[in-house]
């Protein structure tokens, strides 16, 4: 007969030590989930920084490159402008001197 109650109280602690083994595994997944998650969300903020401080740079970039392209196009109309005045003076002095 005692024998019988040990076997049953081992099957018991047995038991109890599964279960606990259970929590922990179960505690130590949800714990890795968690610091996954972190870790996705950090590169996805990291990689939103980026994209974002990319299109900043982008959007200067071609700014600037629209600024140079008006700069140039004044200067060429100036450019225009002056030859066209040089014509001008060229074609009374031609119309001066007969």
């Amino acid at each position: 007969m005692k024998k019988k109650t040990r076997k049953k109280k081992k099957k018991k602690t047995m038991k109890i030590k599964k279960t606990m083994k259970k929590k922990k595994t179960m505690k130590k997944t949800i714990e890795k989930k968690k610091t996954m998650k972190k870790k996705k969300t950090m590169k996805k903020k990291k990689t939103m920084k980026k994209k974002k401080t990319m299109k900043k740079k982008t959007k200067k970039y071609t700014m600037k490159k629209k600024a140079m392209k008006k700069k140039t196009m004044k200067k060429k109309t100036m450019k225009k402008k002056k030859t066209k005045k040089k014509k001008k003076k060229k074609t009374l002095k031609k119309k001066t001197m007969e």
